[in-house]
């Protein structure tokens, strides 16, 4: 059951990309960078589920993920906040965090992302809060992406906490199942969020 699940889960991807292909001219120029990652994403998803039917190790596929994750979401933050001065910073955090991918794959001899995603949690998170501040206090209004962004936190940050979790969980079968199941589900759910946050942006 937990592959059949994981997989539905993994797939779900496929639903804030349709939406997004559907409404792509409508959405705010800040979002059809979104798309693009989100067709990564899915081809992702396929080529890793391929490795793993195949007993294949896939977290290479993963890896190369995070690359393209933390390019284009560096990219939609620096398009959705006001803040000039915040935006060479966002620049650079995000070459940290491809600097540290770089560096964890040379010292484990092998596709890993452990650390990465830990920092892309974090980044992405301290983006996310610093956009809810400014949306709050700045006098500049902009394109209201308060459901997206949520989203993109609840996101990243349930895997931060699984990723977490997972060096424990792998030696309890039942419990790693137990936690496995939940993050499909929430994973679903956050596709779902996905999805109707591109449908509110529409213009």
């Amino acid at each position: 059951m937990i592959v059949d699940l994981v997989a539905v889960a993994s797939f779900s991807v496929v639903l804030p990309l349709i939406a997004g292909l559907i409404l792509y001219k409508r959405l705010p120029v800040a979002c059809k960078h979104i798309i693009y990652l989100l067709a990564i994403w899915l081809v992702a998803e396929i080529l890793a589920y391929i490795l793993r039917i195949n007993s294949i190790s896939n977290w290479w596929v993963y890896t190369i993920l995070s690359l393209f994750q933390i390019v284009f979401l560096t990219d939609f933050f620096r398009k959705i906040i006001a803040n000039r001065t915040v935006k060479p910073i966002l620049s650079w955090l995000g070459w940290l965090g491809i600097t540290i991918l770089i560096m964890e794959c040379s010292i484990s001899k092998g596709p890993s992302s452990t650390i990465t995603s830990f920092y892309e949690g974090i980044f992405y998170f301290g983006m996310g809060l610093y956009y809810f501040y400014e949306s709050v206090f700045s006098e500049v209004k902009t394109d209201d992406y308060t459901f997206l962004v949520a989203t993109v936190l609840l996101l990243f940050l349930g895997s931060t906490v699984f990723l977490c979790t997972w060096t424990f969980m792998k030696y309890d079968e039942k419990l790693f199942r137990l936690f496995g199941d939940i993050h499909a589900f929430l994973l679903i759910g956050c596709y779902f969020l996905f999805t109707l946050s591109l449908w509110r942006l529409q213009q």
